[in-house]
């Protein structure tokens, strides 16, 4: 009697162990359900509103470039910033010092201004918040002009600066030469303005499998900051060169807000002049004395 009260007390227990695993088991089938419908809806969710996102700052940054503003400081570097016809960094920030002293203060703000809006449309490039191919598509051709005309600038202007200032700028006027060397819309013609060129023609296939191109399949133009690093620092150590070998109230108009040092000057018998002060003391310690 007791064993049979035993087999069935074993018997129930295995059949409840069993249910609760059954159970179990539905539950975790059931999340796993739930799991594997819910992370798709979420990763669609996600790109949606990435998508969202980047078409807005996409159409802010239409918006920007069709700006009366825009336009009218683009017109100002149009008139006033001529296309560099070396390819010498050296030689661009020389022609452009040289040739450029008598631009007036406004057409240098509105340089500076121009290069600063230029600049935040890299940055948001920089963070994804645009895709490159929608912005090249719309903008290429102006981008790269308005680089060019702005590249001796930024860096002579860098170099009195003593800091980086704009290099974004020349950043995103290498993505849209390499937009339009890999564009089969535009790449077969050069692109030439005001009787220089600014992009070459491209043909055959070596171009098709250059870094360029590569580059372009998944939509990616701009040089990253790290990769122009070493081509920045000679093209502003040449710059500096340029700066160093020029007077400098030759250099002055590229930063109006600092102020020139005062030109030495002598009042009467007594020097200012840091040679004036050394001939000054040793006359005095010698005994000399000057002649009535």
């Amino acid at each position: 009697m007791g064993s049979t009260v035993t087999e069935l007390t074993t018997e129930l227990s295995a059949n409840g162990v069993s249910a609760l695993t059954t159970v179990y088991q539905v539950v975790g089938t059931i999340s796993s359900a739930s799991v594997a419908i819910t992370v798709p809806i979420a990763i669609l969710s996600l790109r949606r509103v990435i998508l969202q996102r980047r078409s807005e700052s996409l159409e802010k940054v239409i918006n920007e470039l069709r700006d009366s503003k825009f336009r009218d400081l683009a017109a100002s570097v149009y008139s006033n910033f001529p296309l560099p016809e070396s390819a010498s960094a050296e030689d661009r920030v020389r022609d452009f010092v040289i040739g450029r002293q008598d631009l007036s203060q406004d057409t240098m703000k509105n340089a500076i201004e121009l290069v600063n809006r230029l600049n935040n449309i890299a940055a948001m490039i920089d963070q994804s918040a645009v895709r490159e191919t929608d912005l090249h598509g719309q903008t290429h051709p102006r981008i790269i002009e308005l680089a060019a005309r702005l590249d001796p600038f930024i860096l002579a202007r860098s170099a009195v600066l003593g800091y980086r200032w704009g290099m974004r700028v020349r950043r995103l006027g290498e993505g849209a030469k390499r937009y339009y060397r890999t564009s089969s819309l535009h790449n077969r013609k050069a692109l030439v303005r005001s009787g220089i060129t600014l992009v070459e023609s491209t043909s055959g296939w070596r171009w098709r499998i250059s870094r360029d191109a590569l580059r372009a399949l998944v939509g990616r133009y701009v040089p990253s900051a790290q990769e122009v690093r070493s081509q920045d620092e000679r093209d502003l150590e040449a710059a500096r060169r340029v700066l160093d070998s020029l007077p400098a109230s030759q250099v002055h108009f590229l930063d109006p807000h600092r102020q020139p040092a005062p030109a030495p000057h002598t009042s009467g018998r007594r020097t200012v002049s840091a040679s004036g002060v050394t001939i000054s003391l040793c006359r005095r310690v010698l005994g000399f004395r000057r002649r009535r």
